[in-house]
Order: structure tokens, then C-alpha cells, then sequence
């Protein structure tokens, strides 16, 4: 009888000692699975506040424009020319390119490029000495026009404008009207091509400040 009692006594003893193993395993699956669950439910609390993924969040914060305010702010302040309009047309193998630059301080430039972009020689024929010609234009209204009061001579001449060249002309204007007072506020800013032969006319709305130099 004696024998026996020790048996079971070891029995039991061993039967506790795998409960409290067991225990143990499945205390720590449970932990386990808590952190697994919180570490989850953090991430999709972030993606929940973004709506976004995190990667196309970054681009979205990448390519987000300044405000009108922040640009026309940013143009004030530098000294460097940048185009305040320009208008383009192709005729015939011609590229016309129109623009109306400003540093932003009442100092504009308009300029007229005309590019032959064919493989033959274009000849350009012009009846005076005047070569281009812009204007500033107001609901409607002529306010100011470059070639007019100058003197331009009535000559006939031809120009060959030979394969990828480019004639360029340029003219300076101070932000006034014809009779001296400055443009502001949204104006249709034109562009000519005077030749006989090859006209073309070019105009874009531009925004003036209403500084002049």
C-alpha cells in the first residue's frame, strides 16, 4: 500500500508541474496576441486619420502649390525678370512665341520671336523698318500701343530666315498708358508680327501691379 501511495503522489506531482507549464505557454500566447492586436490597431488608427497611405501622403504635402498671394509675394520681392503673359501660334512652319516680361517693379519688356522650324529656308518680307509692334489692351480700350509716335521708314526688304533661326525682337515699356499714367489690374497684352508676307498677332491676359518705372 505504501508503494502505491508514493506512485500516485509522483503522479500528481507531475500532473501539476505540466498544468502550471501549460499555464505558463498560454499566458504568454495571450500576451503575445495583446501586443500583436495593439500594435494593429495603432497603425490603423494612423491610416484612419490620414485616409490616405502614408506614401502618397508624402506627395500630396510635396506638391502642394502656394497660394496666388505667396507667388505674386515672392515676385514683389526678387529682382529677377519672369514672364507675366505669353501666347504662341505655328504657322506655316513658323513658331511665333509672344511675351510680356517684368521684374515686378514697373520694368516690362516685350519680345516677339519667330523661329523657323523646317528644314527650308523661309524668306520674310517686311514694308517698313518696323518689325513688331505690341499693345496694352483694357476692357476694350487701346491704352497704349509701342510703335506709336515713332518714325519707321517705308522701305521694302526681305529676310531669309534660314532653317532653326530665330529673329528676335524686343521693346522696353514703363507700365504707363499713353498719356503717362500707370496700368493695373487685368490687361490683354498683344503681340505683332509686321510682315507682309508672314503676319501673325499674339495676345494673352496678363495681371499689371500698377508699379511703373
Amino acid at each position: 500500500m505504501e508503494a502505491k501511495k508514493n506512485i500516485n503522489g509522483n503522479d500528481n506531482r507531475q500532473n501539476s508541474s505540466v498544468i502550471i507549464v501549460i499555464r505558463n505557454l498560454m499566458a504568454l500566447v495571450v500576451m503575445l496576441a495583446l501586443g500583436l492586436l495593439a500594435s494593429c490597431g495603432g497603425g490603423s488608427s494612423a491610416m484612419a486619420d490620414l485616409d490616405i497611405p502614408a506614401d502618397d501622403a508624402k506627395a500630396v504635402d510635396y506638391t502642394m502649390a502656394p497660394s496666388l498671394d505667396e507667388v505674386l509675394a515672392d515676385r514683389e520681392a526678387s529682382s529677377s525678370w519672369y514672364v507675366a503673359t505669353s501666347d504662341a501660334a505655328y504657322i506655316d512652319g513658323i513658331d511665333y512665341l509672344f511675351q510680356l516680361l517684368t521684374d515686378g517693379n514697373g520694368q516690362y519688356q516685350f519680345k516677339m520671336m519667330v523661329t523657323n522650324n523646317s528644314s527650308q529656308a523661309r524668306h520674310i518680307t517686311y514694308n517698313s523698318t518696323k518689325r513688331a509692334d505690341f499693345s496694352i489692351v483694357k476692357n476694350g480700350q487701346e491704352l497704349y500701343r509701342w510703335s506709336e509716335g515713332r518714325f519707321f521708314g517705308f522701305v521694302f526688304e526681305t529676310r531669309t530666315l534660314s532653317p532653326y533661326q530665330t529673329f528676335e525682337y524686343k521693346a522696353d515699356w514703363n507700365g504707363r498708358d499713353r498719356h503717362g499714367n500707370p496700368i493695373s489690374g487685368n490687361v490683354m497684352a498683344n503681340g505683332f508680327h509686321t510682315s507682309v508676307s508672314n503676319p501673325a498677332s499674339l495676345g494673352q491676359v496678363a495681371y499689371l501691379n500698377g508699379k511703373v518705372s
